[in-house]
């Protein structure tokens, strides 16, 4: 299956240098933070805008970096789990649950198919998977400069985020297309 992990250029190159994505990284959303996820595993999605969406908040909130790196990474389906922390923060937070048999047993393809994320147990180590990455600016960096190359600016990416429409899913094909991805 293939699922990313978005990231701020300054973490994407200290997992790049370490060749792992560590359970244990400092994250975004810590015990500090008001909707922390669990310790002891990575996030991952399944749709590019999400993980670009992510990638960008830690770029532009979190870390102020002009960049930011998405993972592609091919792992087999036994390794993950449901998002416990996305569904409990945000579906059952709001009363939506519809789609699920059972919201506080959630399927993996329900997670992924409601809240478009999962999580692994553990690190994940480059010479396990199949893993390629690619760098796009930031919203920080898109608007301090004049580059233009909406392939590669995270605002042209994001806005896409909320729209499941034939308009929409033609241009993220079109950006899909367009991205340069560097196998690790």
């Amino acid at each position: 299956m293939i699922l990313y992990h978005g990231t701020s250029e300054k973490r994407g190159l200290e997992i790049l240098k370490g060749l792992n994505i560590s359970r244990y990284a400092d994250k975004v959303y810590d015990s500090e933070h008001m909707f922390p996820t669990t310790e002891g595993y990575v996030y991952l999605t399944n749709d590019f805008v999400r993980a670009v969406y992510y990638g960008n908040k830690t770029a532009v909130l979190t870390d102020e970096t002009e960049r930011l790196i998405v993972f592609c990474i091919d792992i087999g389906e036994s390794k993950l789990e449901p998002d416990y922390d996305e569904i409990e923060y945000v579906l059952k937070h709001w009363g939506e649950t519809d789609g699920f048999k059972d919201i506080d047993n959630p399927s993996l393809e329900e997670s992924l198919k409601l809240t478009l994320s999962c999580r692994v147990r553990g690190d994940i180590n480059f010479k396990d998977y199949n893993i390629n990455y690619c760098t796009i600016n930031s919203a920080l960096q898109a608007s301090s400069t004049n580059q233009k190359d909406e392939c590669l600016e995270a605002k042209n990416i994001i806005c896409l985020r909320r729209t499941d429409n034939e308009v929409a899913n033609k241009r993220k094909k079109e950006l899909m297309s367009r991205i340069k991805w560097i196998k690790c």
